[in-house]
């Protein structure tokens, strides 16, 4: 599944749109750009492996963070066997070993289901019983808008937002660069 695998990602990228005046697609939908390290969780062996976007093993020191998150996905979606996931916290503004989930491959879903923020994390040890309490998993979907010009301007240089994404909404997953995906970066 690895070798033909690639996330879909958006294949047009338009100037911020204070700069900006040409057309934009008209009935998509738009949201933020988490600003995340891009990565991908396969069900392994032994537990949840994870790669960064080139399907390079995430660093050690990476992968040992999101290891909890990653796990509750599997729980969170039985039968799944690969995420398309964004990393976050190792750029600031986000909690550490939180994931963004993106689209699940093979798995139909519509637009206002594709950002969810999962937040894993172990609990401290239990004094009464010296067990760890039970894994905390938080999901959270992200506003969509039809109008990116208002988006833009509500979040533009927002901490932990890098610009917009907008989709079209009749659009199916595909693997690698879509051309019905449209990014429009603040930088």
């Amino acid at each position: 599944m690895r070798e033909p695998f690639h996330p879909m990602r958006p294949g047009i990228t338009i100037p911020r749109l204070d700069r900006y005046a040409g057309t934009l697609p008209e009935g998509w939908h738009w949201q933020v750009k988490i600003d995340d390290e891009r990565g991908l969780i396969v069900h392994g062996a032994d537990g949840p492996d994870l790669f960064n976007r080139h399907w390079h093993p995430l660093a050690a020191h990476k992968a040992k963070v999101f290891k909890d998150a990653a796990t509750v996905l599997f729980t969170l979606y039985p039968g799944t066997a690969l995420f398309d996931v964004g990393y976050l916290g190792f750029r600031g503004h986000w909690t550490l070993g939180s994931l963004v989930l993106f689209d699940l491959p093979k798995l139909p879903r519509p637009w206002g289901d594709r950002w969810e923020v999962v937040r894993a994390k172990t609990e401290p040890w239990n004094p009464l019983n010296g067990k760890l309490l039970p894994l905390v998993c938080h999901l959270a979907e992200l506003p969509e808008a039809g109008d990116p010009r208002r988006l833009f301007a509500a979040t533009a240089d927002r901490q932990g937002v890098e610009g917009i994404v907008g989709r079209n909404p009749a659009a199916l997953y595909q693997c690698g660069d879509s051309r019905e995906m449209v990014k429009i970066r603040w930088k």
